[in-house]
């Protein structure tokens, strides 16, 4: 029993930049390093919560494409992208 190929396939460029919105969250410990030593909770609360949302983002931003959703594609995109600019900033 074979698993029948999707009918609308990820575009490189869209895994892609999927790939480099997803790659600050592996900057979590350096992150969560900063955010200890910085003794405010609310900072300290938000990066515990950073890695789960862009990972979340990445998958229904990948899931949305494949389901030809684009807006909804392009809406979650830039929420993530200004989820990491954020994070950049407070850490």
């Amino acid at each position: 029993m074979s698993v029948p190929a999707p009918k609308f396939r990820l575009p490189v460029w869209v895994g892609l930049l999927l790939l480099v919105l997803i790659l600050p969250a592996f900057a979590f410990p350096a992150m969560l390093q900063s955010a200890m030593s910085s003794g405010d909770d609310t900072v300290k609360a938000l990066v515990m919560m950073f890695p789960i949302a862009v990972v979340l983002y990445g998958i229904v931003s990948w899931v949305s494409y494949v389901k030809e959703r684009l807006l909804v594609f392009w809406i979650l995109v830039a929420m993530m992208a200004l989820t990491d600019v954020v994070m950049l900033v407070i850490c």
